[in-house]
């Protein structure tokens, strides 16, 4: 049993105790300790790795200490996994603790004649209290520190640190900082809470990944130096959460890391994929933080392959939202077959986003989601013709003027027409805006069939009613609310009196018949007319020239004027003569 018996500290680890005991009885250092146990050392040396994880007789070392043998149980580190260990009640990755070496501070060592935990992590190089860098080096042998270094208890309070030659930077400073502060409290960063091993995990992720985005390598992390310039890239990640990470991201998409597969997830990312779907991994708070973003970059901006069904380890959540598709994930959204996608493509509803190396096209969720919302509502060449209550004669005059915009057109690959029902109800609308009530004209049903006669086809009167040069009258149809038969237009059938003609009613006044024997003489050639197009009437009427008139009372005579008439008269015209219903004389 030895002399002086420390008891064991809960910051303590085995190492740290076993110098502890060692400082206590004047050893040279632990190792000694051990070999007058008799405990048989490999090589001369003392193995750092077992001795932290208690793999050597504790219970002798108990009984000499006059403690209970499980009190040096519970220092001991215990592995969970292959590459981790439990300590301290954290899961810390084995790779991110240096077992062999030791850093410390002369300042810390002196007040507390201990060397805490955080000093044996590889990130840990600087101390902020004493505002200097860990000595990692013997000062005298030049040789790395290590927990059999002669006399390490009795002289490190008396090195001098290593001076600073450039000053240190702010992501090892910021980094130091946070592992100190880890020790006592807990980082919570984008809702997740992270103890002391998970931001390890963090740091060892970005260090190792960014060295490889920038085909980088480091000589042996157990170099001092080359810890502090490793660890360092890592803040830059974690301060600009999670932007830096997606640049991260979309570099190895453009940079894959295999060779061997044309596209996929694996071919850009497969030792990153691997790590954050290692099961291993899958307690850290750090690693879920790291996959929830890797599949946000993998659902929003991933354009360089397919989630496939077979990426099983990837949420369905992800796979089904991602951001871009192929024909055949697009053909199930819009269920219809492949042929009628491709359809699309060709009449400019859809457009490729990206490429594939294999040949597949990519397509934007955002914009086949937005054609499926067009599609729905849709209607028909017939549905649309219902809806406006006209023919569809008329309807493809409205849609090939542009009235109404079709979403699809026949062409040679196409022989549908597709209207979307909301373009329909926006010229509804606007029609309503532009209705004049103030005449009644509500009653003339008549008047899109003599603008028809006018030389106005459907589209034409329903284009100048909405540019505001044709009035018209508004009477809503409860049942049929899209029907252009709502909107009656003015037609005007007052018409401006032509001097050189006189209708046959006048004629009729003038010569004294009845009208059937003015169509008579017209028919007969005695009269002649004009067809003129007026207002009053959607068909052209008959108009006789009044020179016609004059010409016909020149040249004959009537039953009513032979009295009046002086010589020799023949008759011409009369219903034995031509079947001309009076009787027309001849001088």
């Amino acid at each position: 049993m030895l002399l002086i018996r420390p008891y064991t500290k809960a910051t303590d680890t085995l190492p740290n105790y076993l110098l502890r005991l060692t400082a206590a009885n004047y050893y040279q250092n632990s190792m000694q300790l051990l070999r007058d146990e008799h405990y048989l050392l490999t090589n001369n040396r003392l193995p750092g790795k077992k001795i932290f994880f208690g793999n050597f007789n504790l219970d002798r070392v108990a009984k000499l200490a006059n403690i209970n043998a499980d009190q040096l149980r519970e220092l001991s580190f215990k592995h969970t996994f292959s590459t981790r260990c439990l300590a301290f009640g954290q899961e810390f990755l084995t790779k991110t603790i240096n077992f062999s070496n030791v850093r410390v501070c002369p300042f810390c060592y002196q007040e507390q004649q201990s060397i805490p935990f955080a000093n044996s992590l590889f990130a840990k190089t600087y101390c902020t209290e004493h505002s200097c860098l860990l000595l990692s080096i013997h000062p005298q042998t030049r040789r790395r520190l290590n927990w059999a270094t002669h006399f390490l208890w009795r002289d490190a309070s008396d090195w001098k640190p290593q001076e600073l030659v450039n000053g240190i930077c702010d992501a090892e400073l910021a980094i130091n900082e946070q592992l100190e502060t880890l020790t006592r409290n807990k980082l919570v960063m984008a809702d997740q809470v992270l103890d002391l091993a998970e931001y390890c995990d963090l740091l060892e992720f970005f260090a190792r990944f960014h060295q490889l985005a920038h085909t980088s390598s480091c000589n042996s992390k157990y170099d001092f130096n080359t810890c502090r310039h490793y660890y360092a890239p890592a803040h830059y990640y974690l301060a600009k959460w999670p932007e830096r990470y997606f640049e991260l991201l979309e570099h190895f998409e453009t940079h894959p890391m295999a060779s061997s597969r044309l596209t996929g997830v694996r071919k850009c990312f497969r030792d990153l994929y691997d790590d954050l779907y290692s099961p291993e991994n899958k307690n850290s708070g750090a690693y879920k933080l790291l996959k929830s973003r890797f599949e946000q970059y993998l659902k929003d901006h991933y354009s360089t392959g397919l989630l496939m069904s077979s990426l099983s380890i990837v949420s369905d959540e992800v796979k089904a939202e991602s951001s871009y598709m192929s024909k055949e994930q697009i053909s199930k959204i819009l269920n219809c077959r492949v042929s009628r996608v491709n359809l699309y493509i060709r009449e400019g509803l859809l457009s490729v986003s990206n490429s594939l190396i294999n040949g597949t096209d990519l397509f934007q969720r955002k914009e086949v989601l937005k054609l499926k919302t067009q599609l729905n509502e849709c209607l028909s060449l017939e549905q649309c013709a219902r809806s406006l209550c006209i023919s569809t004669y008329h309807l493809r005059q409205l849609l090939r003027s542009g009235v109404i915009k079709p979403l699809l057109i026949p062409s040679k690959n196409n022989r549908d027409w597709l209207v979307q029902i909301t373009l329909i109800k926006k010229v509804i609308n606007k029609l309503k805006s532009r209705a004049d009530n103030k005449n009644d004209n509500t009653k003339n049903k008549s008047a899109v069939k003599r603008f028809t006669f006018a030389k106005f086809n459907l589209a034409n009167l329903i284009s100048e009613m909405l540019n505001g040069k044709i009035k018209f009258n508004f009477d809503l149809d409860k049942h049929n609310p899209l029907s252009l038969k709502q909107f009656t237009p003015h037609f005007e059938i007052a018409d401006d009196k032509i001097e050189e003609y006189i209708s046959p009613a006048e004629a009729v006044q003038q010569l004294g018949v009845n009208k059937n024997a003015i169509y008579d003489f017209i028919k007969l050639g005695y009269l002649n007319c004009d067809k003129i197009q007026v207002k009053r009437t959607p068909r052209p009427i008959k108009m006789i020239p009044k020179k016609s008139i004059d010409n016909f009372k020149s040249k004959y005579r009537l039953s009513s004027q032979l009295k009046k008439s002086s010589g020799k008269l023949t008759l011409v015209s009369g219903p034995r003569v031509d079947g001309c219903c009076v009787n027309l004389y001849s001088a």
